[in-house]
């Protein structure tokens, strides 16, 4: 069996939590859905207990010939690494702001330059 991801979806708090000790209890489920002979549907939902935080990953399971699903093993490992994923996306996703630039690297910075540009 394969398990694919399609599609994820997250929806982060509309305010940051400050606290480094986050607790993140999360409510889930996993959904089911026979496409046909050798693939099947998944969709994952997790959302926290104490914040605005909703997290959706929708996938497909790749069946071998004659193979059967066995719903334990794979909502175990899909839940996993949703889990994972959800705590990467939610790093990624902090507020943070960042300077493309100084005023005195400009001059390095258009067409006039570019030719010294590409070669430094």
């Amino acid at each position: 069996m394969k398990i694919y991801i399609e599609k994820v979806a997250m929806i982060r708090p509309l305010t940051n939590p400050k606290n480094c000790d986050l607790d993140l209890e999360m409510d889930w489920s996993i959904d089911y859905t026979k496409i046909d002979q050798k693939n099947m549907g998944y969709n994952c939902i997790l959302k926290s207990i104490f914040l605005d935080l909703n997290f959706k990953i929708e996938g497909i399971l790749k069946l071998e010939d004659f193979e059967e699903v066995s719903e334990e093993t794979s909502s175990q490992f899909i839940l996993n690494n949703s889990f994972d994923l959800l705590m990467k996306m939610f790093s990624l996703t902090i507020p943070s702001s960042h300077t493309l630039s100084d005023g005195e690297s400009l001059d390095t910075i258009g067409c006039d330059n570019i030719h010294s540009a590409l070669y430094n």
